[in-house]
């Protein structure tokens, strides 16, 4: 039997074959018993589009060569990142964990070496008196004692009486010194040669004997003090060999960074070059020459949305009437804005060659299909031929947003959404001048990082064009950014509404990127929409039985949190600030690891300003008159590690 398969040149045959190659290729990955690559990916939004259709269809080599160079082009991407994201971990595992051991060893050889000649004299006071039969003895507190049951007993009473540091005893020529944990009160000793050692268990109780008493566990510090560094040597060595290959590990280039460059920019070329007309394509001329002299295009309502400070994503796509852009605002709402250009409906779409702007409660992506959808209030209609065009769309994004008691301040500059993933190519740095601080935007391409740095320095700002790779600069940025905003509102006194808008969006943002994340236990519901938001894939039943555990009123409560037990409680906007200040360092620390974090996040962050002395926390002041903010039922307070 022979197995024949046809193919025909310029029809959807291409696009199918190419789906089911690049899904060998993913399958063949996890098949092998080779190790090819540490992560095997596949894309999962890879659609077929219009214009995939369009060039199968046509047979246009140009358009086919795109599609190819844009699908192994986002391969590439992934690989990059992941790439870009091992560097970060390895530069980090470098400067917070291998660098400080390795000082740590060396500070402790040099200690050894310094501490030795009066070690040793003081073990062989010790050793002496053992060949001879009986114990050297020591003082406490001044006081000479010959029995170690009695020692015990004195050194035990005056390290419970003595203050962290007093010296309380000398035992063979070396000073015995308490030290005291300031939160615990955790009583250790130490021995002091030139430098001071500690003990690493707690003192022993007073009438311990044997290898478990006091005085031998001084007997054991005396002796490691005078022993050879032997051990700590080998200890060096090997994290000196770990460091020397983490660095040579972080020194290795992306491997298909000449394939990616060559690759992007023969995409530029092809992209940058105008599509011939095709004799399959039936626009209506009348149509084609009115868009070719839009003042407002689709291109156009892009940059204006994603200069606006409260839309956190623009996505395009196609319908029946056309094309759309769909904005999706901070608070969750969204703006659609449909351009009724499709020459099939010239005849039947009432609104052809307009633009028709409608409102959403959510995005189309969280579509219930239900009447909360949409918004109840009326489209807009806009003729993309009015020179104010531009400024009526505008207006009506602003309006919308303003109903939801959003804040529109807007400031003419690059888009915050360049980059809502890791950034793809392009990047700049600017300044005001005389300000230190330095401020980086993310772009994906060369020609909107110049348009931009252009933008910027004509409006007095020092720009500099950055030579790094974006990807691993996005890492170092997210990472200090975070820390940065932790060592910030560590010093404020009471919550900052600034930081704490910021902390909200984080909590939505890493908890959009990771649901399993158990950050969303931070997460506040407005009532009137907590059950269509977090009551997906629950019965009527799961609801009620939620409702009445947690003791939510939707009537009564303003919003509506999830407790650690997963039932659900009413809440404040006062509450519910108070667990996101409460829970800050947490929550950036979360935000520090998530690769996704957008741009724009960290520009806020990185616009967070140091308390003034009346917000700067004064351990010393008197606590204020005022009551502390109510906290939620069931949330404690609780700070997640240091960054």
């Amino acid at each position: 039997m022979r197995d024949y398969r046809y193919v025909t040149e310029g029809t959807f045959d291409a696009y199918s074959y190419q789906t089911v190659e690049r899904k060998q290729r993913f399958i063949s990955q996890l098949m092998s018993s080779k190790s090819p690559a540490r992560e095997a990916a596949d894309l999962d939004a890879d659609v077929v589009t219009l214009a995939n259709i369009k060039a199968l269809a046509t047979g246009d080599p140009d358009i086919q060569r795109r599609m190819t160079l844009e699908n192994e082009i986002n391969q590439l991407k992934l690989l990059r990142a992941s790439w870009a994201q091992q560097k970060a971990d390895t530069r980090r595992d470098i400067n917070q964990q291998l660098q400080p051991r390795i000082e740590g060893i060396r500070q402790a050889i040099r200690e050894k070496t310094d501490d030795k000649p009066l070690a040793s004299k003081a073990l062989s006071i010790h050793q002496t008196a053992r060949m001879n039969g009986k114990w050297e003895g020591m003082t406490v507190n001044g006081r000479p004692v010959g029995d170690r049951q009695t020692a015990c007993r004195l050194l035990h009473q005056a390290a419970h009486q003595a203050h962290d540091g007093d010296t309380i005893a000398e035992y063979d020529g070396l000073p015995v010194i308490a030290r005291r944990a300031a939160t615990t009160g955790r009583i250790t000793l130490a021995v002091k040669a030139v430098h001071e050692h500690e003990s690493g268990t707690e003192m022993p109780g007073p009438y311990l004997t044997g290898p478990s008493s006091i005085v031998s566990q001084l007997d054991r510090i005396v002796k490691n003090m005078a022993t050879d560094p032997g051990k700590l040597t080998e200890r060096l060595a090997d994290a000196e060999r770990e460091l020397a290959a983490a660095q040579e590990t972080l020194a290795e280039p992306f491997a298909h960074e000449d394939e990616y460059r060559q690759k992007q920019a023969e995409l530029e070329r092809l992209t940058s070059k105008p599509d011939e007309p095709r004799e399959t394509e039936s626009r209506d001329q009348e149509t084609k020459e009115r868009s070719a002299g839009m003042p407002l295009t689709t291109e156009n309502a892009r940059r204006l949305l994603e200069q606006d400070h409260d839309v956190t994503e623009v996505t395009q796509g196609g319908n029946a009437m056309g094309h759309y852009l769909e904005a999706r605002l901070t608070d969750g709402r969204a703006v659609q804005i449909d351009f009724h250009d499709n020459p099939a409906w010239k005849d039947t779409d009432r609104l052809a060659g307009r633009i028709e702007v409608s409102y959403a409660n959510r995005p189309q992506a969280e579509w219930q299909y239900d009447d909360n959808d949409m918004a109840d209030r009326e489209h807009t209609v806009i003729d993309p031929a009015d020179p104010a065009a531009g400024k009526t769309l505008a207006k009506a994004v602003e309006g919308w947003e303003r109903a939801g008691g959003l804040h529109t301040a807007r400031a003419a500059g690059t888009s915050h959404l360049a980059a809502n993933q890791p950034p793809e190519e392009y990047a700049y740095r600017w300044r005001k001048p005389g300000d230190p601080d330095r401020h980086i935007a993310y772009l994906s391409t060369a020609f909107d990082r110049d348009q931009a740095m252009k933008a910027r320095e004509d409006a007095g700002y020092v720009v500099t064009k950055v030579d790094e790779d974006p990807a691993v600069l996005y890492e170092q940025h997210r990472k200090a950014s975070c820390m940065r905003a932790s060592h910030i509102l560590e010093r404020y006194e009471s919550p900052d509404q600034d930081a704490v808008r910021i902390l909200h969006g984080i909590v939505g943002e890493v908890n959009a990127h990771d649901p399993e994340n158990d950050i969303a236990t931070y997460l506040a519901y407005p009532s009137d929409k907590a059950v269509q938001i977090a009551g997906d894939g629950l019965t009527s039943a799961d609801i009620a039985e939620k409702r009445e555990m947690g003791g939510w009123n939707p009537r009564k409560d303003p919003l509506m949190r999830i407790n650690a037990q997963g039932d659900w409680t009413g809440i404040t906007q006062q509450q519910a600030d108070q667990i996101v200040w409460d829970n800050r360092d947490e929550i950036l620390t979360r935000a520090s690891y998530d690769s996704e974090l957008s741009t724009w996040t960290l520009h806020q962050l990185d616009q967070l300003k140091e308390p003034q002395p009346a917000q700067s926390l004064d351990r010393d002041r008197p606590e204020p008159d005022h009551k502390a903010p109510a906290q939620a039922d069931s949330t404690t307070k609780r700070h997640g590690p240091r960054l």
